[in-house]
């Protein structure tokens, strides 16, 4: 018996590992207790008293006694470990393990509560309880931070398609939870995308159609997607109905009466999508969520008119917007095409398209089951690509 613990203190407390094991066979389903047992079973080494020394190994040991693998045991001890580095910040009973499974990523303890603030601050942004996947977003973004690589939000191709979405809705009000649900919205990552390849330091930016004000979310978040060396803007942002968080930054105006200002190097508009927001916004015939194709077209017409009026040549000026496919009548029309040619007519040129999925923007439940099947019966397919299309000032 000796040598078998000539790897324990002299004083090892036998009932200690009888107290830890009862810990574990009441919390089977609590990871804390489990893991913090696990942990100071493995760290002191009391494995190696069970059953006369029978476990060389702790990993013997969790495989025999409790029928784990070497990565759980691992995994529930590390899960203990970060809700210990978050304890003076976030109440344990708040926890659970998906939520912090992530942070094991980080070795680094400061790293982990830098992560869990991070996940924290977009939890409250968007309005609802704090979940795994704003700490698994957070973890990453610390990652690549330390390794002072590109953002990975920033797409090196023209499909500008996001697998986990950093910047979600914008919550109206607290009682929002869910966040903007009630109007439509565009990840953060386009902006991001769209001020990375088409702004230089100290352009003047302008987003007429602010919304709730998405891309000062965005901005606030600079130092995270625009690395490794940010560049200042001076964004400006105006919208028919603002509202939002951001409202106090947003400008009451309606594009079809002209340009907000006399100069604009970048533009950038996610215009209301015909045919698919109708009511959203507000109850106005002037609101582009609510017109009927003659007049969206001719108002389009007149906000590419507007915006030659505050460009100088050569600046640039997005707008993303899908086509329109009614499953009903299957009608089909290319409003993307509308604008290209709106814009094309007002004096510029096309200097660039992108491609961004809608699904992120729609919500997935039995509606857009119903809808799919409708799609298939009626041969008319749904939209799920809205483009960004890009233009170029005339010079």
């Amino acid at each position: 018996m000796t040598a078998l613990l000539e790897d324990l203190d002299e004083d090892v407390d036998v009932s200690r590992l009888k107290e830890l094991e009862a810990v574990i066979q009441r919390n089977k389903t609590q990871f804390l207790e489990f893991g913090q047992a696990l942990r100071e079973i493995n760290e002191e080494k009391l494995y190696k008293i069970k059953s006369g020394g029978m476990y060389r190994t702790f990993e013997d040991y969790c495989k025999s006694v409790w029928g784990l693998s070497r990565p759980r045991a691992y995994q529930l001890i590390d899960s203990a470990k970060a809700v210990d580095n978050l304890s003076t910040m976030v109440d344990k009973t708040e926890l659970n393990e998906r939520m912090v499974r992530p942070l094991a990523k980080l070795t680094d303890p400061d790293l982990q509560v830098a992560a869990f603030q991070e996940a924290q601050r977009h939890a409250a942004v968007e309005g609802g309880k704090l979940t795994a996947r704003h700490v698994e977003i957070a973890v990453e973004r610390v990652r690549e931070e330390v390794t002072d690589r590109f953002s990975p939000i920033i797409k090196p191709t023209d499909a500008w398609n996001f697998s986990s979405i950093v910047y979600g809705r914008v919550a109206i009000d607290e009682e929002d939870a869910g966040g903007e649900e009630r109007h439509g919205y565009i990840p953060g990552e386009i902006y991001a995308n769209a001020l990375w390849y088409y702004t230089k330091p100290g352009n003047v930016v302008v987003e007429p159609m602010a919304g709730s004000g998405q891309i000062w979310r965005v901005w606030e978040d600079r130092d995270f997607w625009m690395r490794p060396a940010p560049w200042d803007l001076d964004i400006r942002t105006f919208d028919l109905n603002p509202r939002g968080p951001y409202s106090d930054r947003i400008g009451q105006w309606n594009m079809a009466q002209g340009f907000p200002v006399n100069h604009a190097d970048y533009i950038f508009m996610d215009v209301p999508y015909f045919g698919m927001v109708n009511g959203q916004y507000s109850d106005r015939h002037d609101d582009l969520a609510n017109m009927d194709l003659a007049a969206w077209t001719s108002s389009i017409q007149q906000i590419a008119r507007s915006c030659t009026t505050g460009q100088r040549e050569g600046g640039l000026c997005s707008v993303m917007t899908p086509n329109w496919r009614d499953t009903d009548t299957a009608l089909i029309l290319m409003t993307t095409l509308t604008v290209c040619q709106s814009f094309l007519a007002a004096g510029y040129e096309l200097h660039d398209k992108a491609y961004a999925s809608r699904r992120v923007q729609q919500v997935q439940g039995p509606r857009a089951a119903i809808l799919n099947n409708l799609a298939k019966r009626n041969r008319t397919m749904l939209t799920d690509v809205a483009e960004i299309m890009t233009f170029r000032r005339k010079i």
